[in-house]
This record gives C-alpha cells, structure tokens and sequence, in this order.
C-alpha cells in the first residue's frame, strides 16, 4: 500500500513477476506493466484502488491473472476480458470508462462513483499535458476533467458490458449526479427514461438475465437523473425480481413525508417487464458497506 495520497508511484517490477501470489491488492499505485512478466498466473483475486493504469496496461494486468475470479477496481479508464471473472468491483473518485468484455461468468457487480475531495484524487502530474498551469489547484483540475467528461456515454459503455450479470449494485453519490447533470441527463420530472432508452440496447445488455439491482442515491430529489436509468432497468429486464432504491433517512425531513408518499405511488405505477418485481425504497442511517 502507498500510503501518500497525493503521489502516485510506478509498482515496483518484481511485483510483476511473482509467480506464487493468489490474491493481490494495490491502492494508490501506477501500473506500467513490463514487456516481459513471468509471474501473476496464480492470482485469483485482484484489487486496484485509487490506481492509474492506461487501457492497453489494465487488459494486460488482468490478462496475466488468469484464473482471476474476483476483480474490484478503482482506476482512471480500462477495458478488461477476464473469462472466469465472476464477481466485478469498482469503486471511483473520478471519471473513468469502464468496458467489461469477454466475461460469461461475470455475475454480481458493483459500481460506485463519488467525486468529492479532488484534492486526494487529483495529482500534480495530471496537469502535465494541460498547457495550463493550474498550480495544483486540484478543485480546477476536476472541474476541467468534468466539463471534458460525457459521463452518460460512460455508464452506456459500462452497462453494455454486462451480458450475464445477475446482481447489479449502483451507488451514485451527489458529485457524481452533479457531473452527470452537465451531459444534459434529463431529471426525473423531465421523463430522462426516454433518455436511457435511445442510449443503451436492452437485448444486449440487461433484458434476459438481470434479477436484482440496488440504487442508493443518497436523496429522492426531483433533479436526479439517476432515478430515469432505475425507470428503464425496470421496463426492460424481463426477469428482475427485486429493485431497491437506497437513500439517507436522514435527508428526508419531517415535512417532506407527503413527497415521500407521492415517490412511493410513482414507483408502483412504472411499467415494468417482469410482473413479480418488487420495487422498494429503503431508508438507511448509515452508509451502505457494500
């Protein structure tokens, strides 16, 4: 583990090439992987956090691990073909491109995006090829990177990937609702379904195997384009059992009981393409572990 959140250094070579590792896990680390490796055939659990990795080096870190089974990620960008991966975490402060490939066996995934405190997650060296001289003014860093970001093609790439996932686990913080916002998502009262439906193929993606899926969105706010991508899941896997809609019990003041009601009785008149589905909004006093 690195334990100096504002550099990000190269992972030492020798990682590379032990061969007797069966779990692996680096936060806050570069992933340059070597033109030579002879090691990570045994890994069968791979945990990147808060790493950097351009896409060619992700595919060949995953490709090295090849009885890979478990795989949680928290990186800039990266597509990965892992053909006995089952189980797919990714926890991110910062805007990435997902693309999951080549995975049947893929089945319970989870995706977190929060951005919030850019100065941990922002580094001096992202400037490098800016042409501007941000003094490492990480707040303008991220902003720069929001504006440059479309992060509805983002979720469209990553959901397209899973083609066999049962158990789908999405939380969305307020930061991330917020940069959604600037790719021009729809709110909820601005009927963002039709959204999400011109966006994603739902034969290709969730219709025929999706069974249960978990949204916190920290608050039912009207604004949130999220709940329109809940509203299209629900309309189109056929063989969904189960839709939770998490939020903070606690932002849900007193007076607000009344528009609390009116999302419930909104929620049981959606279409949905599997009449045995129940969806339900459940209140939390702390944030989920998982």
């Amino acid at each position: 583990m690195n334990t100096k959140y504002t550099k990000c250094y190269a992972l030492p070579t020798p990682v590379y090439n032990c061969k007797t590792l069966t779990s692996l896990e680096l936060y806050n680390w570069r992933i340059r992987v070597p033109g030579r490796v002879t090691g990570l055939s045994v890994v069968r659990s791979l945990v990147l956090r808060n790493a950097v990795a351009t896409d060619a080096d992700l595919r060949r870190m995953i490709s090295l691990c090849r009885g890979i089974w478990r795989s949680a990620m928290s990186t800039r960008r990266g597509t990965s073909s892992a053909p006995s991966l089952e189980k797919l975490e990714i926890h991110s402060f910062r805007p990435l491109r997902i693309s999951v490939k080549k995975a049947p066996r893929l089945d319970t995934v989870r995706l977190s995006l929060s951005y919030y405190w850019p100065k941990f997650y922002w580094r001096d060296d992202d400037t490098m090829y800016s042409g501007e001289d941000y003094s490492c003014d990480f707040q303008k860093i991220a902003k720069r990177e929001y504006e440059k970001t479309d992060e509805a093609s983002n979720m469209v790439t990553f959901l397209g990937g899973l083609r066999s996932a049962k158990d789908l686990r999405l939380c969305l913080r307020p930061e991330y609702v917020e940069v959604l916002a600037m790719a021009k998502v729809p709110s909820r009262r601005d009927c963002p379904r039709k959204f999400w439906e011109e966006q994603i193929d739902a034969d290709y993606c969730v219709q025929n195997h999706l069974s249960s899926v978990t949204f916190h969105i920290d608050s039912l706010s009207e604004s949130n384009p999220c709940v329109g991508l809940c509203q299209f899941l629900v309309m189109n896997a056929r063989v969904l059992q189960r839709v939770s809609i998490e939020y903070f019990r606690w932002r849900v003041k007193p007076e607000h009981a009344a528009k609390l009601e009116a999302i419930r009785s909104e929620l049981n008149l959606w279409p949905r393409a599997s009449p045995n589905v129940l969806l339900e909004l459940c209140p939390l006093d702390r944030y989920p572990c998982n």
